[in-house]
């Protein structure tokens, strides 16, 4: 299990056409990487989602978005990004889901998108859950 970022990438000169990857880097790093000779503009975050296990969670997303792949082995999907950030926002919660229940078996309850926002939470709950 590798803790890291699955984003949602955009490119201007790449029309319908999004960018579902991984990093255990900074998604900003990545983007820079992928400015290369062969692209004309740089690609833009559209989304990214600090995961438990981000390959895993990668995995999953590009299964799930199977039918919109460009090509195989190739991480481009034609679909909107709105779409891809959906799924990627769906399988990053079940993940995060999953770990709070195996390491903090008898929490309490709580909405998962309160935890993702964090704004709904007082500063010293926030202290408690930040580093998920």
């Amino acid at each position: 299990m590798s803790r890291g970022y699955v984003y949602v990438l955009t490119n201007e000169s790449m029309p319908n056409l999004v960018k579902i990857g991984m990093t255990t880097r900074s998604v900003q790093q990545r983007v820079a990487e992928l400015y290369q000779t062969g692209v004309p503009t740089p690609f833009e975050v559209y989304a990214e989602y600090d995961c438990p296990d981000c390959a895993a969670a990668e995995a999953i997303v590009h299964r799930s978005l199977s039918k919109c792949r460009v090509s195989h082995g190739r991480e481009f999907f034609a679909c909107t990004a709105e779409l891809a950030a959906k799924q990627v926002s769906s399988t990053h919660q079940e993940q995060v889901s999953t770990w709070l229940e195996e390491f903090m078996p008898n929490h309490a309850p709580v909405e998962l998108d309160c935890i993702l926002d964090l704004t709904c939470f007082d500063s010293s709950i926030y202290g408690i859950i930040k580093d998920l």
